[in-house]
């Protein structure tokens, strides 16, 4: 029997990988003639980037940066094929990175253009940035600030934040590093909103950063200007483009400013990590997260695996710390939706690192099973 175990992180709690060991270990207690291959997995969020470039053997880079609120840290990037870098957003701008009480309007993208120019300087001229994670909403002006774009005489300092967007009078390309600019940009994200609107950057994603009501609608002002200047500056207007809102606006300074493609952060790692392939002959597969609802169906990593595993006739159970509208997730196709809390306890205690890997083994042990006396 072969079972295939490619469970996303369970956020705040367990990497990929630790998932993914703790389910082997509860598999492994009910029979050891299962073949278990197991996928360190991402949807494009925090992680991506590790989980490609440990998948393709790449080199893990290390080095100096500006969180969102323009504090030295530290960050890791990877080059893979020796000329092609793969960043995560998060990795810089993280929301993690910037303390217990977030306050998105005074935060920039401006470190990520550092390790952006860093890959460049050591030879990169491919470049995969995952979306996900992020504690911004600046449009990308940081990005674009540390790549020399210039926007206005009044906004002449070198670190310029969401706040500032209202201030932008053009977008002076003169100084930029079109050489970065015009290299191959991949950028993953399964976030479909456009720039601004009621399903926006700013509606949508910025209370989650600390917003207040108010400060949210100065920020979905400031990208409509955005999304006007950059229309008179380039010609172009990708706004309404699907995923432009991703990273609170990264997406659309991409898709305006760069040479880029945006693609489905979920199928982009499946198919690095060569998915199909594996699962094809399996018969059955193990994924998961943290929380399962139905915001899973949409494009979420879960719903992404069970989507590859159905074409192939490979049944998929899933596994989360909480799961919502379970009818709802077994009609979109998973086999089975089960949620690991053995009994009363508080979300502290169930996010303690021993107790969810406790958890997941006792239910893919039940899980397997069940599943082997099926197939008997």
């Amino acid at each position: 029997m072969k079972i295939v175990v490619a469970s996303d992180s369970f956020k705040g709690c367990l990497s990929s990988a630790e998932v993914a060991d703790a389910i082997e270990s509860g598999i492994a207690t009910i029979a050891e003639d299962i073949d278990i291959i197991k996928l360190e997995v991402a949807d494009g969020g925090e992680g991506t980037a590790d989980v490609i470039g440990r998948s393709l053997n790449g080199e893990s880079i290390f080095g100096r940066t500006l969180s969102a609120c323009g504090e030295k840290m530290s960050t890791r990037y990877w080059i893979i094929r020796n000329d092609t870098a793969v960043i995560d957003v998060a990795s810089s701008c993280g929301i993690e990175h910037v303390g217990s009480t977030p306050n998105v309007i005074n935060y920039s993208t401006f470190g990520l253009g550092i390790v952006v120019l860093d890959a460049f300087n050591k030879g990169c001229r491919k470049f995969i940035i995952g979306l996900g994670g992020s504690a911004t909403c600046d449009g990308g002006l940081g990005l674009l600030s540390a790549l020399g774009v210039k926007f206005s005489p009044r906004l002449s300092r070198s670190f310029p934040i969401a706040d500032d967007m209202k201030n932008v009078e053009y977008f002076d390309l003169t100084d930029a590093r079109r050489d970065i600019m015009d290299c191959e940009f991949v950028v993953l994200s399964d976030v479909t909103n456009p720039l601004y609107g009621p399903d926006g950057a700013a509606e949508i994603f910025a209370p989650q950063k600390g917003a207040t009501p108010d400060q949210v609608k100065i920020l979905d002002e400031g990208l409509r200007h955005l999304s006007r200047i950059g229309k008179e500056s380039t010609g172009t207007d990708r706004s309404l483009d699907p995923g432009a809102g991703a990273a609170g606006g990264l997406g659309w300074a991409f898709l305006t400013f760069f040479n880029s493609r945006m693609e489905s952060g979920v199928s982009g790692v499946l198919d690095i990590t060569g998915f199909n392939e594996i699962v094809k002959d399996a018969d059955l597969v193990i994924t998961g997260e943290g929380r399962m609802d139905n915001q899973t169906m949409s494009g979420k990593l879960p719903m992404g695996v069970c989507r590859r595993a159905q074409y192939y006739g490979v049944p998929t159970v899933a596994l989360a710390g909480t799961v919502d509208n379970a009818l709802d997730l077994l009609h979109a196709g998973f086999a089975g939706v089960f949620s690991i809390i053995p009994r009363p306890m508080t979300l502290q205690d169930a996010m303690i690192g021993e107790n969810a890997k406790e958890s997941i083994r006792n239910m893919a042990a039940s899980i397997v099973k069940l599943f082997v006396g099926r197939k008997k």
